[in-house]
């Protein structure tokens, strides 16, 4: 089975005021200012804290090493508890850093994959 290269995701610190053009761009249907698929933008350097808190950064490390079944399993292998395993993996994947897929067969579950091969900070200039 052939595995799908990864990219890095770009996560681009912006200012407020090219934020808000960019909002205002995707509202009026102008593509051309707008992030492409393997970019974000962050407003705020606090967002880019928040985001890669050193639990966070810990789950993506175990979700790259083990490729783990289910939140459950992740919070197993670090050796924390469910709840709040389970809020972070919603934080990461609600900020595009992570993906979830949902398990149709037997016991439901969510399964925490890797979306990008790497992340890079990148602050506008």
């Amino acid at each position: 089975m052939k595995t799908k290269k990864l990219k890095k995701l770009i996560i681009k610190v912006i200012t407020e005021e090219q934020f808000n053009r960019d909002v205002i761009a995707a509202w009026n249907r102008e593509y051309k200012t707008i992030m492409r698929k393997n970019e974000i933008g962050v407003h705020n350097i606090n967002r880019v804290g928040f985001i890669f808190s050193q639990e966070r950064l810990e789950l993506i490390q175990a979700i790259k090493m083990y490729e783990p079944e289910s939140i459950y399993e992740l919070a197993k292998l670090v050796e924390r508890d469910f709840k709040n395993v389970s809020k972070d993996v919603t934080i990461l994947a609600s900020f595009g850093m992570i993906g979830i897929e949902k398990s149709e067969t037997g016991r439901k579950s969510i399964k925490p994959i890797l979306l990008y091969s790497g992340y890079e900070v990148q602050f506008a200039s």
